[in-house]
Order: C-alpha cells, then structure tokens, then sequence
C-alpha cells in the first residue's frame, strides 16, 4: 500500500457540532457564478464537523455519476479488506467486458494487484480496472453497503441501468470520510492517501495554492462533468461537490472557481 505523497492537515474528532451557513457575500459569489454558467449545476458545500451545510444549489438534483461511481468501488474494496475478506496483493483480473467504448490503459486479460487497480481506477480514472471491480463485488452489494453506510442516495439507476446520485449524497461521502467514519478510521485514512494522489487536477486544486492538499475524484462524460472531494484549507477541511450537466464548455473553470471561493472564505481572503 502506498504512503500520501504530502502529509494532510490533520481533522479533528469529534462531535457534529452546528453551525451557521456562509455568510452573504461568500453567498452572493457562489449565486452569481452559479447564474452565469452556462449549463446546470448542482454544489454541496459543507464543513464535515458541522451540522448544516454552508452553501448549496440543486443538491437534490439527481446526475449520471460518471466516474463518481468508483468512490462506492473504493469504500466496497476497503470494507473487504478491512473485513480480511481481501488483500491488496490479491489478483484483479481485467476481462472483456471492463474495456468498453470509454476506454482502459489495460488489454482484456491483463492481471493487477488490488492495490494497484485501486490506485488506477481512482489516480487516473481507469475504465477497465474500475470495471472489474464493479463486476466482481456486483452493484447491489455496493449500493447495500452504500446504504448501510448511511448514503441511501448516493448510488441509485435510471431505467436503462446508468448510475445516478446527488450532490448532498455525494457531499455526505465524503464528510464521513473526513471525520474518518467511512468504514473505518484506518480504512478511511487509506481513502483519503488514494484520493490524495489524484492526478486529475484541472477542477477544484486548479486555482488553489499549490501546497494545498486535495482528496477527491473527478467524472467526464458527453455533456457531464464533476469534481467532488474535500480541500484541507488553513480553516479545516471543506467538503466540496460540484456536478455539472447540460453544458460542458467552461465546466472545469467554473469548478476551479467554486474551489478557489472556498478555500478563500475558509482563509479569510478574497476570491480571485
């Protein structure tokens, strides 16, 4: 298993404690970004440690998760390592049915190591060893351990079999991740390190200092674009889901600059 290459912020335990949404001009910056992108957008905005998020728009919306379905691969992969039910150098083998239209680094036949089909599927989105993992744990065991794992919303499917979810099921994904209760804090941790090494970087780390640390995972599809992770900024970590549909062009921009506006009201700055 590989180390974090940059040593995160460190999140305190603790209690869900209340407190009060963004104040109204971090409000009016996210709305009028909101209202001039072109296509639609749904944004979760949340302190993990608070009960009530600090900013959101159309979260309930329900959007194709693109890749944002690996996130439930991850968390399955974890729950059975952390059960003894898998290793990370058990075998992962890619079979025909991984490789489709979208795309894999990996030929059918090809064989990884859990740890590495873990780390290509989530580092660099890779179709095939994503695939494979789905069919090997099957997707109603990972919606029920989704379910269980208090996100009923975060994988559901449409009448053709595509994946849905929502930004606020989304959000709560990774607000359990960052207080380290997503499976287990040791199973989390681990989470967290691979989602750190994301190399996918042109939405939310885009307009951020260049040290900051960023956990998260990204989906592209035709017309569809997300980024959805948590930013460790010098307030603490600030869960950020931002999905977008119905308008491609400008999408990457637009959620650089939801990132840049958290991270700025998180440090008492002003957004670029």
């Amino acid at each position: 298993m590989r180390d974090a290459a940059i040593a995160r912020p460190a999140t305190a335990a603790g209690a869900v404690r209340a407190a009060a949404p963004y104040p109204a001009d971090v409000v009016r910056r996210l709305d009028a970004l909101v209202a001039k992108f072109p296509g639609r957008a749904g944004v979760w905005i949340s302190d993990p440690m608070s009960a009530v998020p600090l900013y959101t728009h159309d979260s309930g919306a329900n959007v194709s998760t693109a890749s944002l379905y690996k996130l439930g691969v991850l968390m399955e992969a974890e729950r059975r390592v952390d059960s003894g039910q898998l290793r990370y150098s058990d075998p992962i083998t890619i079979g025909p049915a991984d490789v489709t239209d979208e795309g894999s680094a990996y030929e059918p036949g090809t064989t990884l190591s859990l740890d590495d089909a873990l780390e290509a599927m989530i580092t660099v989105s890779d179709n095939g060893a994503a695939l494979a993992l789905w069919h090997l744990f099957g997707a109603s065991t990972i919606e029920a351990s989704l379910v269980r794992a208090g996100m009923p919303g975060f994988l559901t499917f449409d009448g053709d079999g595509n994946t849905l979810t929502t930004p606020h099921a989304t959000g709560m994904f990774f607000e359990l991740l960052a207080r380290k209760e997503l499976v287990s804090a040791s199973a989390s941790d681990r989470m967290l390190a691979r989602l750190e090494r994301q190399t996918l970087n042109d939405r939310l780390p885009a307009q951020l200092p260049k040290q900051t640390v960023v956990a998260h995972k990204t989906g592209n599809l035709a017309g569809v674009l997300h980024d959805a992770g948590i930013i460790f900024t010098p307030g603490g970590p600030r869960v950020v889901v931002v999905m977008t549909w119905d308008g491609f062009d400008g999408a990457s921009a637009f959620i650089a600059e939801i990132g840049a506006i958290v991270y700025a009201a998180s440090a008492g700055t002003h957004s670029p």
